[in-house]
Order: structure tokens, then sequence, then C-alpha cells
């Protein structure tokens, strides 16, 4: 319920401004079945345009908990690199220890990646 809470809240936030704006645009329609357009023109374009500026602040706070949660479990990652609990604990498990670290910082890379499109990828290189 509570796991990945920061991506929760930039999704509520969206939610937030599509309905804010759907809500603009059914008051704007009173108004003007009412025959009060300019109030209607107001309603629509301003609370269009508050309902997005208010995201702003949603979403940020959403980017925010996100950022602080990647930066958190990177810190843990570097302490459990550089920090041995046991003297006596053999190579090879500091070594399989590494492993597991390694491939776990490179599926949380893979799985950040999947929303992110490279600027490079959308270029056509002609072949030779």
């Amino acid at each position: 319920m509570f796991d990945n809470i920061g991506e929760k809240i930039k999704d509520l936030a969206i939610l937030a401004t599509i309905a804010g704006f759907i809500g603009s645009f059914v008051v704007a329609i009173i108004f003007w079945i009412k025959e009060m357009i300019l109030i209607g023109l107001i309603v629509l374009v301003g609370g269009g345009l508050f309902s997005w500026i208010g995201s702003f602040f949603l979403y940020g706070f959403g980017e925010l908990i996100s950022q602080t949660t990647n930066i958190a479990k990177g810190s843990l990652r570097m302490q459990m690199l550089t920090v041995s609990t046991d003297a006596k604990e053999s190579l090879n498990t500091k070594r399989q220890t590494i492993k597991g670290i390694k491939a776990e910082i490179v599926e949380d890379y893979e799985f950040e990646k999947k929303g992110y499109v490279d600027e490079l990828d959308k270029i056509n290189i002609p072949n030779k």
C-alpha cells in the first residue's frame, strides 16, 4: 500500500489536474447554459490554469520523495560495500555480497531506464 509512495503521489497529482480540468469544463458549461458566457470562459481558463499550477507542488513533493528514497537506497548500498560486519568473513563471501549489490544496482538502473528515452535512440543513423 505504501510501497513506491513517491510515484503514487505523482500519479495523484496528474489525476487531480485532470479532475480540475474536467470540473472547470463542467462548471463553465453550466454558466454557458445560464447565458453567462464571460463568467463561464473565466471559470474554464482560470480553473484549468489553477489546477495545472497547483499540481506542480504535489508532483514536486512526489518527485522529492522518489529521489530521497533513491538516495537512501544508494547510501545503504555504499554502507554495505564499505563496512564489514564480521572481521573473519571470508573473501569469497565478501565477493558474493559485492556481486549481489552490483546486480541490484544494475537491476534498479534498468528499471529506472525503462521510462527514459535517450535522445541518441531517436536519431536514425544510416547503415554504411
